[in-house]
């Protein structure tokens, strides 16, 4: 944050996993943490030739300007609204029982390989 009510928003997406619209979807989810966190305006900063974050800006109406080689964008942010507090919070929370399913299936798997595995040394 450069103060209370601003802040950089930041994000990167591995070059095996773009065009599947997970920058679109980082984008949205950090504009809805600034709104939950009562951040007023938020900013981006890219290299001026980088067209997929610009792209994105443009996308979620951030103005964007460009000198010596650099484009920065800012989103004066609405306030939160309701519906928006309960997609936050429902989404956090099926994260974290998706986490702790594929955690618990992981374990699961690999006690299942040590069994198997002790299993077919005593044969």
């Amino acid at each position: 944050r450069s103060n209370d009510n601003t802040a950089e928003l930041a994000f990167s997406v591995d070059e095996n996993h773009r065009g599947k619209k997970y920058g679109s979807k980082l984008f949205h989810r950090g504009i809805l943490s600034a709104k939950i966190l009562g951040i007023k305006e938020i900013f981006i900063q890219c290299l001026s030739e980088n067209k997929a974050i610009r792209a994105l800006a443009k996308a979620h109406k951030l103005s964007v300007v460009t000198s010596y080689g650099e484009a920065e964008g800012r989103l004066q942010i609405d306030d939160v609204r309701i519906i928006e507090i309960v997609e936050y919070a429902m989404t956090e929370h099926f994260s974290l029982c998706d986490f702790t399913i594929k955690s618990k299936l992981d374990s699961i798997r690999q006690t299942q390989n040590t069994i198997l595995r002790r299993v077919n040394e005593t044969v």
